[in-house]
């Protein structure tokens, strides 16, 4: 009976390892990607990104953060904070409001006179989920 019971936790305790150790596993595979880019109104000026879960498992995510950077001109950080569950083996998209500092706007906006067109647009930051975190590298060049 005590033998039976030490196999008992013994599976339990490796089951939980199993169960934790394989949603870690999802920051090597989870795929980030910039579906759009909304400037215009300025009021209502967004980012979407599409998460793709590529796991046999639902993942939780707990907060995306990532600075936004147009033509190497720090525009404006993104922050998420919502708990959201993307399904197994599918994505979601995330519309991340940009706040935009006014100064900054119009920095920005001189910038532009300058260069004509946006060129480049580049995210940086990180989605957390589930105890792990994984990294956003996103850098989109516009001009063909």
């Amino acid at each position: 009976m005590k033998n039976s019971i030490k196999y008992l936790l013994g599976g339990a305790i490796a089951y939980v390892a199993y169960i934790y150790f394989r949603k870690g596993s999802a920051a090597k595979t989870l795929n980030i990607k910039l579906r759009t880019i909304k400037l215009q109104p300025i009021s209502e000026a967004a980012i979407i990104l599409d998460i793709i879960n590529p796991n046999n498992a639902n993942l939780n995510i707990n907060s995306i953060t990532a600075d936004v950077n147009i033509n190497n001109f720090a525009l404006s950080t993104l922050n998420y904070q919502l708990p959201a569950t993307i399904p197994a083996n599918s994505s979601k998209s995330f519309e991340l409001r940009l706040k935009i500092n006014p100064l900054e706007a119009i920095t920005f906006l001189a910038s532009l006179f300058t260069s004509k067109k946006i060129n480049e647009i580049n995210l940086k930051g990180t989605v957390s989920a589930e105890g792990f975190t994984a990294p956003i590298d996103i850098t989109q060049n516009l001009t063909k």
